[in-house]
């Protein structure tokens, strides 16, 4: 349920540098002019405080007030803040650093206290943003302020409309949950698929160096060749062994004579033949040792071609999964790249219903697929950086109102320098606020 907050009076004594007791009686949504605007934000810090536990100029850790000479005081402060919630009176005030909740009339306190409390426990950034219309464009960086604005919308939201345009599967869904960030998703898979394509390119020179090894005709013929000189060489010995015993005349074991021994005609054909065996063999075995050396050879290329042709074997495993991995990458990196440019269109008809002026969170990249991450703010086509300072603080209001509706809390924004604006212009602010300037 929304509440109704209306500021009425802030009575300040000895806080920040206001050491006499001074009341400030705050109409509603008007403006507070004065001569001396030193005391401004003082007096947005002591609202603030009392109201919500937080100040505009940084967190609080107990209380910490300044004396005239700003200087760290030694006096207890005293702060008092009359207020209105639903038309129902109320008074916080501090005493003795103890804060305090009275009525003025009789109301339901316990409604009060519930709403309090709920403002007592947003962060010190989540209140900037709420109060604080300079806060996001001035006293953060681009990266901050863009990832608290996408913050507000929720990642169920964005998918579910998402979704409705194009269907993705739950492990898509689950990854993007884990990582968040779509650049970081496509910045790593395009690493990993440039690695895997420079593997795939290295393959063609290893199998360059991998080649198989030819077989020559000699070296094809050189088993049976070796085999039928061998059979020659076996028999050709048989034959000389046979010769060598015709030519024998006595017993090898008793060295008498052999009664069958050749006379000298039969014994110099004999050796006749065993001279023609002779040249026979020594043929047999230099074409033998030619044929064995050869044989090897052949034999040394067939053991390094099976070598070479596992080795091209596991290559061709290797570069068939490497191949199948920078399928299934680049099929990833499309799915990614039309979420990507789905969540652009899904948030920029978001943003659009909820602020009056662009807001681009996204700049299309030129030199490759996908996009830039930017915070661009325009009004009427012109820069936030470029308008003057009375735009700048209107844009600044627009985007309160648009936490506050992302938070779904209602608070009064407290404006400071708000001599900035004319009156038209105060005119237009359309939500609740406190605001102080200098009398022009």
């Amino acid at each position: 349920m929304i509440k109704k907050i209306h500021f009425k009076k802030i009575t300040i004594n000895w806080f920040k540098g206001i050491k006499e007791l001074t009341t400030y009686d705050l109409k509603e949504n008007e403006v507070e002019f004065d001569k001396n605007g030193t005391f401004k934000t003082t007096r947005l810090d002591a609202i603030s405080f009392l109201f919500t536990n937080k100040l505009l100029n940084g967190n609080v850790s107990g209380w910490e007030h300044l004396n005239e000479n700003n200087e760290l005081s030694n006096q207890k402060p005293f702060i008092e803040l009359q207020l209105t919630i639903d038309g129902a009176n109320y008074t916080v005030s501090l005493k003795n650093g103890n804060r305090y909740i009275n009525e003025i009339k009789f109301t339901k306190l316990a409604d009060f206290v519930a709403e309090w409390t709920n403002l007592s426990n947003i962060n010190q950034q989540q209140f900037h943003l709420l109060v604080n219309p300079y806060y996001l464009l001035n006293y953060v960086d681009t990266k901050t302020a863009r990832s608290l604005f996408l913050d507000a919308y929720s990642f169920d939201v964005v998918q579910a409309k998402i979704n409705e345009l194009e269907s993705f599967d739950e492990a898509f869904w689950n990854k993007l949950k884990i990582t968040k960030d779509v650049n970081t998703i496509l910045t790593s898979l395009r690493s990993r698929k440039n690695e895997l394509l420079n593997k795939i390119a290295s393959f063609k020179d290893i199998d360059e160096k991998l080649t198989l090894k030819e077989l020559t005709d000699d070296e094809l013929k050189a088993a049976d060749e070796y085999n039928k000189y061998y059979v020659e060489y076996t028999q050709l010995k048989a034959d000389e062994l046979n010769l060598k015993n015709k030519l024998k005349d006595h017993c090898v074991t008793c060295n008498q004579p052999l009664p069958n021994s050749l006379n000298e005609v039969e014994r110099a054909k004999v050796i006749n033949e065993l001279d023609a065996l002779n040249k026979k063999l020594a043929e047999n075995i230099a074409l033998r040792n030619k044929w064995e050396a050869i044989k090897q050879e052949a034999d040394a290329k067939k053991i390094y071609n099976k070598e070479i042709e596992k080795v091209i074997n596991l290559n061709q495993n290797d570069l068939i999964a490497y191949q199948q991995e920078t399928e299934s990458l680049t099929n990833e990196e499309t799915k990614f790249l039309k979420y990507q440019e789905l969540r652009v269109q899904v948030l920029k008809e978001l943003i659009k219903n909820d602020l009056p002026f662009e807001l681009k969170l996204f700049h299309k990249n030129k030199s490759s697929a996908g996009y830039n991450e930017v915070f661009t703010l325009l009004n009427n086509g012109v820069d936030y950086k470029y308008l003057n300072h009375s735009m700048k603080k209107l844009m600044g209001i627009e985007l309160c109102k648009f936490f506050q509706n992302k938070l779904m809390i209602r608070i009064p924004l407290l404006l400071d320098d708000m001599e900035s604006l004319d009156s038209a212009n105060i005119k237009k602010i359309d939500v609740d606020f406190i605001g102080f300037g200098v009398a022009r």
